[in-house]
């Protein structure tokens, strides 16, 4: 089972920043290369990590999955920071951090959570509005368990939590479906030393066309390949993921905010709603014309929801 669920992780967190279906979803993407805001930068233990800071008023922190970095929240930027402060990091070993690695170096969620407390704390920001997208909702969710003093709301977007459909019958079949037509040969080309090829396979075999990675815009595609990184570690088998179950989120009396989109996965879609189960205090909402990548597929359905969740919280 823990394959199991390592391989149904793998597939989603590297498909964070799923491409558009129709001319006015791909224009929201290709905002990503709007803006050049000016970057700062945090020093956690000798290792520096990127972020941008703009607005003022309550802090909203933005965390991005795999495969991706700050700039994927682009399209939230300029919308959230007319009344919050909005903090947009890219977590440690993405795009423009440093990417030196070595065999120790630790990629778990559990690491990332650690950092991000830290960030918090550092920045001095008091109970911030944290909003999690994929492995960064992972990320997002296991910081909040182990400090909620630092979050006084949490939006989570699709986090792969598997370990909730461990005994779900509507999930069985789904990770080893996804392994063997997706996981296993992109795997291979990380292998053989193929990054594109890799991430084209990834994303091909997700959206269902081979050539999707091809036809996705240039800005999009250089953003994927310049985050590969953290992906090998991934793929490596290593276990860097928290097996969380219901219990867990007894205590959890923060608001939250899960988001799920119309089109997304069925695993990612059944995981949101088996955590609105668990997590008391939550609410679960359904994004139209949207996948995985919903911040950028439906800006403004997205913008709306999470906007109004933060000002009633």
């Amino acid at each position: 089972m823990k394959n199991s669920i390592f391989f149904t992780s793998l597939i989603f967190l590297l498909v964070t920043n799923f491409s558009c279906k129709n001319k006015q979803n791909t224009e929201a993407v290709n905002t990503l290369k709007k803006s050049e805001r000016e970057l700062k930068t945090l020093e956690l233990d000798g290792y520096k990590i990127s972020y941008i800071d703009i607005g003022k008023g309550e802090p909203v922190v933005f965390v991005h999955g795999a495969i991706s970095d700050y700039r994927v929240w682009e399209n939230q930027m300029d919308a959230f920071s007319e009344k919050y402060r909005v903090i947009a990091l890219s977590r440690r070993y993405a795009y423009p951090n440093d990417q030196t690695t070595s065999d120790s170096n630790d990629y778990s969620v559990k690491a990332h959570a650690k950092d991000l407390q830290n960030i918090l704390q550092k920045l001095n920001l008091g109970p911030v509005h944290l909003v999690g997208h994929s492995y960064g909702g992972s990320t997002s969710l296991v910081a909040t368990l182990e400090n909620p003093d630092l979050v006084k709301s949490l939006i989570l977007l699709e986090p792969p939590v598997s370990s909730m459909l461990e005994n779900l019958p509507e999930a069985a079949g789904l990770d080893e479906e996804f392994a063997n037509k997706v996981v296993i040969p992109a795997a291979k080309a990380f292998g053989e030393n193929n990054e594109e090829a890799a991430v084209a396979l990834f994303i091909g075999g997700v959206m269902g066309d081979s050539l999707y990675f091809d036809k996705s815009p240039q800005n999009e595609r250089a953003m994927w390949l310049a985050n590969t990184t953290e992906i090998k570690a991934i793929a490596s088998g290593a276990d860097l993921f928290e097996s969380l179950m219901c219990q867990d989120f007894e205590g959890l009396k923060i608001s939250t905010l899960l988001i799920k989109g119309e089109h997304s996965p069925k695993s990612l879609r059944l995981t949101s709603d088996e955590l609105h189960k668990c997590i008391q205090n939550s609410e679960l909402k359904e994004l139209p014309n949207a996948s995985h990548g919903l911040q950028h597929q439906n800006p403004e359905g997205f913008n709306k929801i999470v906007l109004e969740f933060i000002k009633s919280h």
